[in-house]
């Protein structure tokens, strides 16, 4: 990943070279001599100019709606954590304690570890095993009410949701 004082660089140093060459151009084409081609040339960099920025543009909508895309999956995630720690109360002993214990340390590693690793480029890992446990502690809970039913129920709904999200 290029750091900030990197990409000041790279700004610096083509607006350099830009006003050199222009410096450059002047020098072997004085503006006395330019000025008659410029009915000759200057439609050519109207369409080279408006060119770029459509493209620039349409760069700049992937970028917003990708970021935009990436907001609303930490919220649908996050709202799917609080969701299944919320559930687990209603499941039984010890599948309970578990599913909440899983909950925090998934939320601790995310925000710890892998939001750290995608920041450097590097692919998240330590949430899938966690995400694998919540799926054996749901499954493996053996319900023996209604509610405890309901609840093994929405919890498995919310990891499938979960599931598609990331």
């Amino acid at each position: 990943m290029v750091s900030i004082g990197q990409n000041i660089g790279v700004i610096a140093a083509t607006v350099i070279a830009s006003l050199l060459f222009m410096l450059l151009l002047n020098r072997l084409w004085p503006w006395a001599e330019a000025t008659p081609h410029n009915d000759l040339i200057g439609w050519q960099a109207s369409i080279l100019g408006t060119t770029y920025a459509v493209i620039l543009g349409f760069m700049l909508y992937t970028v917003w709606t990708r970021l935009g895309e990436a907001d609303l999956n930490v919220d649908l995630e996050a709202n799917a954590v609080v969701d299944i720690y919320h559930l687990a109360e209603g499941m039984p002993e010890p599948q309970r304690t578990q599913l909440q214990t899983m909950a925090r340390s998934y939320v601790s590693a995310v925000i710890d570890q892998e939001w750290p690793q995608m920041a450097n480029g590097e692919p998240p890992s330590r949430t899938s095993g966690i995400d694998r446990e919540m799926w054996k502690t749901v499954v493996s809970a053996r319900p023996s009410s209604q509610t405890e039913i309901n609840a093994q129920d929405n919890a498995l709904s919310q990891l499938v949701c979960w599931r598609s999200i990331g």
